[in-house]
């Protein structure tokens, strides 16, 4: 090798052979070192390179041949899915045959039974038109099997009456009850118009009482609850109608005359059932209460006698008579309301323009006020009357009991 020419060649340089030609020799094996280790360099650079670009094409080969792999399932899937679609088109296909086949048989036969109803309708008479445009939108929407099951029980009828006997008999009464539902309908419009004639006139009555009865009604109200007031409770007075609503609205059909059938008049109608109309007295004789209807169940008896005598006053200004009579209209009542009636009656009765007014009662009780204008009359009736009273003498007895008890 050259290194062994070399450790030879020094050698000899040792042995004392020529120097210089040594030297030169020796410089000359040096830059052949030199130049074999720069390419030596260059040539492990190249190899390094060469790794480097084998190791990336490893990898991308690695890579490559697992991408191939993902694609090659997604192939086989796609194959499959590309199966199944084929199986359902032709599947599609076969149904789609099916259904272009019944449709084929159903237009055939609707076009011969459109064909037969056209031969049917052009046998018809305008009336037989119309009837059977009327019992179609009585009817609406028919299916095929309706009309099948109607057929095949029209057919029974036609033979029940075939067999027996009476098909002769069936155009004569089909043209008398004609005639006679022509007659009907002839009196129902005659009828519907003299419900409509006489439901406005009833409307134009109800118009000119109705409002002053409520006017009547709201004031005897307001003076009701007057008098509540003075006796600390509360109480109203109002009209009670029957009925959810006071007019209502009815359609009725136009008159034969009438060029356009689809028109319909529109018209008010009264369903107040006037029997039933009333006057409604609520009341309330404590705070924590909320005013509830007078009646037998609610109130006990001195609450209705309160509320029936304040009722009779508070319509004294409203009513005209020339007397009135209130009999033992008192009882049932606790002391301090007996008291405060008493002094609304007195009040009421002895004002100036107010029509006699008669008490009757069994007791009163005692410092009640009293009016100059009032009487007071006592009924003494029983077996044992005396044949003469003197009642100036009765009072001066009165008056002396008080002072002999006294001492």
């Amino acid at each position: 090798t050259r290194r062994a020419q070399l450790s030879s060649m020094v050698s000899e340089e040792q042995r004392g052979e020529d120097g210089g030609r040594v030297q030169a020799e020796r410089q000359k094996i040096e830059q052949q070192l030199r130049d074999n280790a720069q390419e030596r360099a260059e040539a492990i650079a190249e190899i390094a390179d060469s790794l480097t670009t084998m190791t990336d094409l490893v990898h991308r080969l690695a890579l490559v041949g697992l991408g191939g792999q993902s694609e090659a399932r997604q192939l086989a899937e796609l194959k499959a899915e590309a199966s199944r679609q084929r199986e359902a088109i032709i599947e599609a296909q076969k149904l789609y045959e099916q259904a272009e086949s019944s449709y084929n048989l159903a237009k055939a036969k609707a076009k011969q039974c459109l064909e037969e109803t056209r031969k049917l309708t052009d046998a018809m008479t305008d009336d037989e038109r119309q009837a059977v445009r009327d019992e179609q939108a009585r009817r609406g929407r028919v299916t095929l099997e309706d009309l099948e099951i109607e057929l095949s029980t029209c057919r029974q009828r036609l033979s029940m009456a075939a067999n027996s006997g009476l098909s002769s008999r069936i155009m004569e009464q089909y043209e008398e009850r004609k005639q006679r539902l022509a007659r009907m309908e002839s009196s129902v419009l005659e009828l519907e118009l003299a419900l409509r004639q006489t439901r406005k006139r009833k409307l134009r009555l109800r118009e000119r009482w109705e409002k002053p009865l409520d006017e009547i009604v709201q004031k005897i109200g307001t003076k009701f609850s007057e008098m509540f007031d003075q006796i600390g409770c509360m109480g109203e007075v109002s009209l009670q109608r029957s009925g959810d609503g006071v007019v209502a609205t009815d359609a009725e059909q136009p008159d034969d005359d009438d060029d356009d059938d689809e028109q319909r008049i529109t018209e008010p109608r009264d369903d107040q059932d006037y029997g039933n109309w009333g006057v409604e007295i609520r009341v309330a004789f404590r705070k924590s209460e909320s005013l509830q209807v007078l009646d037998n169940h609610r109130q006990s008896g001195g609450e209705r006698a309160v509320s029936t005598i304040l009722y009779l006053q508070s319509m004294q200004h409203m009513v005209s008579a020339p007397f009135r009579v209130v009999d033992e209209i008192n009882q049932g009542m606790d002391q301090s309301n007996e008291r405060m009636i008493h002094e609304i009656v007195v009040n009421t009765a002895c004002r100036a323009g107010s029509s006699q007014y008669f008490l009757i009662t069994p007791k009163l009780l005692p410092d009640l006020s009293y009016h100059p204008m009032m009487k007071v009359l006592c009924i003494f009736n029983g077996e044992w009357q005396p044949t003469s009273l003197n009642f100036t003498k009765y009072i001066s007895d009165a008056r002396r009991r008080p002072a002999a008890a006294a001492r």
